[in-house]
């Protein structure tokens, strides 16, 4: 068993310093208009006359985050802990700042009561001292781009929609909408080159918000990115129906990884538009939730892993299991449940029961291949 903290398990997979530009005039132009503005418009004249882009923003946003944020409680990153066991793919990280209890204390804002009907994310209630980058996509609605209150990991993002409308059961049926998936594909373009992974949690799969919002982490955090990266799912098998898609293959990911899901993987972008469609329309027609991860592989390949849920919760109901559980990072706020994991083999078990059944991955995918058939 081998625990570290979160900057020595950033150094050995090979993320710690994410981002490399030198401070540049345009860099420290980045960062007084951030600190300007509250809200900065990506297609502000200011912005293009500096040359600068979204994907030039981020890393300053980044900093201007931290500043204002992590000074209070810093070393945060020291607090957090990674706990892995050899041969295992799965890792745990203790992360109390994940428990909306501990969120006020450390500065932040608390997470809603699970019944209460947020507006988390309605950004006319942001406080002061929290900057957002405006993006508008080229199909036209705008989306704001922050950094995640709670993070993760180091440079943690959250894209959620500028019209704000808290969302209940219509949660799913958003996320389905061609013209979304659409602009958060034109949004993976620039973040998916950057190295970022972009993950989303369906109602009732690990949303701890209910709004419409999807995330993004740098993919190499990630035991299922970098299990693809090391070619763990090159044989699997393509899926007979993924004929009816010739430049994707799909394929299932079980029994090479913990959990039944699907893996999608083009050279194209656009190509996986339509097979993911596909795959939602026949979750939401099985009343299914889920939760995706979508990510560049260099040098050329798009890669989207879709998993459909069967539990929630996991490790007997002490955290909801999202996109980042289910791509092999159990997050796990409470110490003691933390200690409690000494034996390889425990998040395989909770991973496979996350997802769905033999019987009912089965009938799912029999269905999604009538449907394609």
């Amino acid at each position: 068993m081998l625990i570290q903290t979160l900057p020595e398990f950033s150094d050995a997979v090979g993320t710690r310093n994410f981002f490399t530009d030198q401070p540049s005039m345009a860099f420290q132009t980045a960062l007084e208009l951030i600190r300007l503005h509250r809200e900065l418009d990506v297609t502000r004249p200011e912005v293009a006359a500096a040359g600068l882009s979204l994907a030039k923003l981020i890393a300053p946003l980044l900093m201007v985050s931290n500043e204002i944020r992590f000074i209070k409680f810093d070393p945060w990153d020291t607090t957090i802990l990674i706990k892995s066991f050899p041969g295992s793919r799965v890792v745990y990280q203790y992360n109390p700042f994940r428990d909306p209890a501990n969120r006020s204390a450390a500065g932040q804002r608390p997470a809603p009561a699970p019944n209460q009907k947020s507006d988390f994310l309605a950004w006319e209630t942001f406080p002061e001292n929290e900057h957002y980058l405006a993006w508008t996509s080229p199909a036209g609605p705008r989306y704001g781009v922050l950094v995640q209150p709670a993070p993760i990991v180091p440079n943690h993002l959250i894209i959620a929609s500028l019209d704000h409308n808290p969302v209940t059961g219509e949660h799913f049926d958003q996320y389905m909408q061609a013209g979304h998936l659409s602009d958060m594909q034109s949004l993976q373009v620039i973040l998916g080159e950057m190295g970022y992974a972009m993950g989303f949690n369906g109602r009732h799969a690990g949303a701890s918000v209910d709004h419409f919002h999807t995330q993004a982490v740098p993919r190499d955090y990630l035991p299922l990115v970098r299990a693809y990266a090391a070619g763990e799912f090159a044989d699997a098998p393509a899926a007979e129906f993924s004929l009816a898609w010739p430049q994707v293959k799909v394929s299932a990911v079980y029994p090479k990884y913990a959990t039944r899901g699907l893996l999608l993987e083009a050279y194209d972008l656009n190509a996986l538009l339509a097979p993911k469609q596909a795959i939602l329309s026949t979750l939401r027609e099985q009343n299914l939730t889920f939760n995706s991860l979508s990510w560049h592989q260099p040098p050329n390949r798009w890669v989207e892993a879709v998993f459909p849920r069967g539990s929630e919760t996991i490790l007997d109901g002490a955290i909801k299991a999202g996109y980042v559980e289910m791509s092999g990072m159990l997050v796990i706020p409470q110490k003691n449940v933390f200690e409690s994991i000494q034996t390889p083999g425990v998040g395989e078990k909770t991973l496979e029961k996350a997802g769905l059944s033999e019987s009912d991955f089965s009938g799912f995918m029999a269905k999604l291949g009538a449907c394609r058939t």
